[in-house]
């Protein structure tokens, strides 16, 4: 932070020395103009008369010698820092062409636009100041409550988790856009106020955002176990599911409410559902799929606990 004493000029006038720092990167002369922008008790001072540039230039990606997984982190990389054109080439991408689109497809606002046998061109059409990261945030919980919860229904009736297991992708997606939106703000400090936030709030929905995409994967993770499950285990897995359900939903109030006394109430819950599932280890220790449960339900315990600890740290 680089602080300055106001300065009298004139009989009505007060100045301010712009940093010499700035001066330099912005390669200034006197006589440029700069512009001042007024937001709340702020005075933002730009080189331009637009205060954000999001986009960046277009970026290309060869799938020369690259594996799928190779491919796809780069395509993420080029979403994650906002690059207006993704350009995709190689003379190999008629053979990953398939995981390619799969790809694309996984990022919100992520539309490919041209394709061809030698390349494929994807362009993002994201507007991050109509982003609303609460509700992002939100829709992210609410799925993962509707997971757990169907999880419970779909025990009891003896069906296919499938269909739960499909939405995980949807909460894959919604992290991604916020790891998006959460490093632009980081980067562009001018967006803050535009999108209704603080730099703590971004440190706070970027710790709760790989939170609740980590506890999707595991929900996902004990649905697949479950399929395993015979008759008589089933009703001691969907009581273990209630009280991991009312843990996360207290966790997320918590959170939601940025209240110290809630949190402190799931912290202790926290105790009482550990030895939930310590019980549940003890009566079917002769089954190799109960303990998988049991220790995936134990990371969704820590990393709900995490959130908590987020809302008692971060207040």
């Amino acid at each position: 932070m680089n602080i300055r004493k106001l300065v009298k000029s004139g009989h009505t006038s007060l100045v301010i020395a712009v940093p010499q720092d700035w001066i330099k990167k912005n390669k200034l002369k006197p006589g440029d103009l700069l512009y001042i922008t007024e937001k709340k008790n702020k005075l933002i001072i730009t080189t331009d008369t637009n205060t954000t540039t999001l986009e960046k230039a277009d970026v290309v990606i060869s799938t020369q010698g690259k594996q799928d997984k190779e491919i796809q982190h780069d395509i993420t990389s080029a979403y994650m820092n906002n690059f207006n054109h993704i350009i995709i080439k190689g003379k190999n991408l008629p053979k990953v062409v398939k995981s390619v689109k799969e790809n694309i497809n996984s990022h919100i606002a992520l539309e490919l636009v041209d394709e061809s046998s030698e390349r494929i061109v994807a362009r993002s059409f994201l507007d991050i100041h109509d982003v609303d990261v609460k509700l992002v945030i939100r829709r992210m919980d609410n799925i993962i409550r509707s997971m757990i919860i169907d999880l419970k229904e779909v025990t009891k009736k003896e069906e296919d988790p499938t269909h739960i297991i499909d939405r995980d992708k949807e909460v894959n997606r919604l992290s991604g856009l916020l790891i998006k939106i959460l490093k632009t703000a980081q980067q562009d400090k001018t967006i803050l106020d535009t999108l209704n936030l603080t730099e703590l709030d971004v440190l706070r929905y970027w710790e709760v955002n790989m939170l609740l995409e980590k506890i999707g994967d595991r929900v996902k993770i004990v649905a697949n176990h479950s399929l395993e499950l015979k008759k008589p285990q089933k009703k001691e897995f969907v009581d273990l599911l209630s009280s991991l359900e009312q843990f996360y939903k207290n966790a997320m109030t918590a959170f939601y409410q940025m209240s110290s006394s809630l949190a402190e109430e799931a912290w202790v819950e926290k105790n009482n559902l550990f030895n939930i599932i310590r019980k549940y280890i003890e009566n079917h220790s002769r089954h190799i799929i109960c303990s998988k449960i049991a220790a995936t339900v134990t990371g969704m315990v820590t990393l709900t606990n995490h959130i908590v600890r987020v809302t008692r740290l971060l207040e």
